[in-house]
C-alpha cells in the first residue's frame, strides 16, 4: 500500500493551525467486489420501475432515521467510552498493542510463484484469488479456498480484470483489453462464464452516447459488476478528456519526429512537452542519444478553443453519473442512472445490493429482487462519526462504513435489512483503508493518528511567543491569531485574524521554507520586501514542541488491523507483521474461509530534495511541499506472500 502521511509542509497555516484536518489514506490495492468509492453526488436518483424518486427517498428516509436514533444513543455511549478510556490510558500515540482489543495475527510466508505484482482479492465465499498478469500478456486467476492449495482459472484473452463476481452459477470479469487499450468509445469490456471460467462470452452495453465538442474523448468504465443467477448487473461510469494530441497534429502544430510527453492547462493557456527520438549515438557511443524535450505554449485563441473544450480541459476526469445496467443474455441495458463518481455492487442468491454516497456524505444503499427494479435507502450522516470513507459490502448486504474525524476512526456497521446500525471505535487512526471482508472477519489497513498537541494548546491554534532578533512572534494575539511585533518600537508589524490558520498559503510579506529537517518561517518588511527576520524549527519548538519534529518518510507507520466480528481489533505495523524491519513495503490484504493473505512489495524510501516524479531504474518520486521521497523498488524481486490464519 502505498499511503501519503501530511508533511507539514505548511506548518505555520495549516499543520500548526489545529483548525485544519490533515489527512493520509491507506488504501488496499485492487478491486474487490462491493468495495465502494464514490464522490459527487447530487442526491437526485432515478428509481425505476417502483415508486418516485422522491416519495421512495423521503419514505425511505424519514423511516431510517426514526429506527437507528434510538440505537444511535447507545452506539455512540459505546464509542466515547472506549475514546475516553484511551485519552486517559496516554496523553499522545498509542502503540498497536495498546490500541488492540483483539487477537493479533501471525504471519507465515508463502512459497507462491506469482507473475507481475498480482492483483490480489477476497471473493467473499471464503476463496481468495490472485490475479496474475503473464509473461505472455495473458491473465489468470489463482484460487484458493484454504490458503495451501491453489488452482488456475483462465481469464479472456488479452483481458486486464479489474473487477469480477465469482461467487454464483454465473461468473462475471470487467476489466481492459490489451488489444485496444486506446479504444476511445469502451475502455472497459464485460465477459460471463457458466462453466466456472471453462469459457467466457463477452457482454455488451447498451450506451446512450451524449453529443460531445470535437477531439473530446469519453470512456466507460465499468466500476463493478455483479450476478444473481442468470442476472448480471454492472455499474459504469463515463469519464471525459479533451484529446489535445489530436487537436495539435490536426493543426500542423507538432514539431517533425516529436510525440506528445505530457500537457498542462490552466491561466488561459495550454503548455505541451514535445519528446523527440534520436537515433544518433550518444557522447560514448553506446547506443542512441536520450530524448530531447521540447517545451510550447499555447493560449485558448491561438487554439480556437470553445468553452465547452475549456471546461473539459480544466476537468477531465468529469464522469457525469453512475449508470446501472442489466440483463441475463449478451446485451445490459440502462435501467438506472444515478448522480456520483463510484459504486459498489454484490449479487446473492435472493437479491442485489448496491451502494454508494452523496455529496453530502450520505450512504445510499439500493436493494433489487431482478436487478432493474430498484428501492433506495439514505443514511443520515449525523449517524456516523466524522466522514464517512472506505465502505464494503459483505455478501448478505450488510454494509461496513469507515469514517474518521481526522483523529479517530470508527467503524460502523449497516444491517442488511437495511434498520439497525452499530458503531464501533477503531482508536486513534488518522485514517483507515478499504475494508476486506470475508467468513474469517474484516482485514483494513490504517494509519496512526499523529502526537496530541502539548498540553494547554487545546483544540485551536497555538498560543505562545518566540523572540528573536529583536522581534517577537506572538501567537494568539490578537484572539485566536498571529501576530510579530518589533519590540523596541513596541508596535505590530504583521497581524492576522484567525483566518490564517485555515489558509494554504502563507499570507503577503510571509515565507515558509521546508526540505528535509530544516524549515524556516521569514517575515518580510512590508515597505522594502527585505527580510527582517526568520524563525526556524528549533526557534518555534518552545510554542509547538512535538509537532515541528522533521518529517517522517510518508510510506512508514501503517498498521494491519484484523476482527472476526468488527468489534475487537487486533492491530500491527506493517514491519512487525511481515519482518521487514525498516522497510516499508505495498501491502494488500484479503480474507478468506479461516485466514487472511497479504501481498507484500518491500522498497526502500530515499529522501531527497528533487522534484521530479520520475526516477531512473526503477525509481519512482512523490513530492510532499518541498520533500520528495524516492521509492526504489528495483531490488525488489517482486511481492511476498503472506498468510495469517486467524483463531
Amino acid at each position: 500500500m502505498r499511503a501519503v502521511a501530511a508533511t507539514a509542509a505548511k506548518r505555520l497555516m495549516v499543520a500548526l493551525g489545529a483548525s485544519a484536518a490533515l489527512w493520509a489514506t491507506a488504501a488496499c490495492g485492487g478491486a474487490e467486489s462491493g468495495v465502494v468509492a464514490a464522490e459527487g453526488d447530487s442526491g437526485a436518483a432515478e428509481i425505476a420501475g417502483t415508486e418516485t424518486e422522491r416519495d421512495a427517498v423521503e419514505r425511505i428516509e424519514a423511516v431510517g432515521a426514526e429506527t437507528a436514533s434510538s440505537q444511535a444513543a447507545a452506539k455512540f455511549d459505546g464509542a466515547d467510552a472506549a475514546s475516553s478510556a484511551s485519552n486517559e490510558a496516554v496523553a499522545g500515540v498509542l502503540s498497536p498493542e495498546e490500541m488492540s482489543g483483539g487477537p493479533i495475527l501471525q504471519w507465515t510466508e508463502l512459497d507462491l510463484a506469482v507473475d507481475g505484482p498480482g492483483m490480489l482479492v477476497s471473493i467473499g465465499d471464503g476463496r481468495v484469488a490472485i490475479r496474475e498478469e503473464m509473461r505472455s500478456g495473458a491473465s489468470q486467476l489463482l484460487i484458493t479456498s484454504d490458503g495451501s492449495d491453489w488452482s488456475a482459472v483462465q481469464l479472456p484473452a488479452t483481458l486486464s480484470p479489474h473487477t469480477f463476481d465469482l461467487t454464483g452459477a454465473r461468473w462475471a470479469v470487467a476489466g481492459w483489453s490489451h488489444d485496444d487499450p486506446s479504444d476511445i468509445d469502451f475502455s472497459s469490456r464485460i465477459y460471463i462464464s457458466d462453466d466456472q471460467g471453462g469459457s467466457w462470452t463477452e457482454v455488451k452495453l447498451q450506451l446512450d452516447r451524449p453529443d460531445l465538442p470535437e477531439y473530446t474523448v469519453a470512456r466507460t468504465w465499468v466500476d463493478a459488476v455483479a450476478t444473481s443467477g442468470a442476472q448480471v448487473v454492472a455499474l459504469t461510469s463515463t469519464h471525459l478528456d479533451f484529446d489535445v494530441e489530436s487537436l495539435l497534429a490536426d493543426r500542423g502544430l507538432i514539431p517533425a519526429a516529436a510525440q506528445v510527453h505530457g500537457v498542462s492547462f490552466g491561466g488561459g493557456q495550454v503548455d505541451v512537452w514535445f519528446r523527440e527520438e534520436s537515433s544518433e549515438a550518444d557522447s560514448h557511443g553506446q547506443g542512441p542519444q536520450r530524448p530531447s524535450e521540447t517545451a510550447l505554449t499555447f493560449t485558448v485563441d491561438e487554439l480556437d478553443l470553445s468553452a465547452e473544450q475549456i471546461a473539459i480541459m480544466e476537468d477531465p476526469v468529469s464522469g457525469e453519473s453512475i449508470r446501472v445496467h442489466s440483463g441475463s443474455g449478451t446485451e445490459l441495458a440502462e435501467v438506472l442512472r444515478l448522480d456520483g463518481w463510484g459504486a459498489g455492487v454484490i449479487g446473492n442468491d435472493d437479491d442485489f445490493v448496491l451502494l454508494t454516497q452523496t455529496d453530502r456524505n450520505e450512504a445510499r444503499r439500493l436493494t433489487s429482487s431482478d436487478g432493474e427494479n430498484w428501492t433506495a435507502q439514505l443514511l443520515d450522516p449525523s449517524l456516523v462519526p466524522g466522514w464517512p470513507g472506505p465502505t464494503g459490502i459483505a455478501p448478505d448486504g450488510t454494509v461496513w462504513v469507515v469514517s474518521s474525524d481526522g483523529a479517530e476512526s470508527h467503524l460502523t456497521r449497516w444491517d442488511a435489512d437495511g434498520a439497525a446500525l452499530t458503531t464501533t471505535w477503531l482508536g486513534r487512526l488518522n485514517s483507515a483503508g478499504v475494508v476486506s471482508l470475508g467468513p474469517a472477519g474484516l482485514a483494513i489497513l490504517a494509519l496512526p493518528s499523529p502526537p496530541e498537541p502539548p498540553a494547554g494548546a487545546g483544540s485551536g491554534p497555538p498560543i505562545g511567543r518566540v523572540a528573536k532578533d529583536g522581534y517577537e512572534l506572538r501567537y494568539g494575539e490578537p484572539d485566536g491569531g498571529l501576530s510579530l511585533w518589533d519590540v523596541a518600537a513596541d508596535e505590530p508589524v504583521y497581524e492576522f485574524g484567525p483566518e490564517v490558520f485555515s489558509s494554504i498559503e502563507p499570507p503577503e510579506g510571509v515565507r515558509e521554507f521546508e526540505e528535509g529537517d530544516v524549515f524556516e518561517l521569514t517575515f518580510e518588511d512590508p515597505d522594502t520586501g527585505d527580510d527582517l527576520v526568520t524563525f526556524t524549527a528549533e526557534d518555534l519548538a518552545a510554542v509547538f514542541g512535538v509537532q515541528m519534529g522533521s518529517p517522517d518518510s510518508p510510506f512508514a507507520d501503517i498498521w494491519v488491523g484484523w476482527s472476526a466480528d468488527g468489534a475487537d481489533w487486533g492491530w500491527q505495523t506493517v514491519q512487525e507483521a511481515f519482518g521487514l524491519g525498516d522497510v516499508a513495503a505495498d501491502v494488500r490484504l484479503a480474507v478468506g474461509e479461516d485466514f487472511v493473505i497479504a501481498s507484500v512489495w518491500a522498497y526502500t524510501t530515499v529522501e531527497s530534495g528533487s522534484s521530479a516524479t520520475g526516477g531512473p531504474d526503477g525509481t519512482d518520486r512523490l513530492t510532499e511541499g518541498s520533500v520528495t521521497w524516492a521509492i526504489d523498488s528495483s531490488a525488489s524481486a517482486g511481492p511476498r506472500w503472506f498468510i495469517a490464519r486467524v483463531p
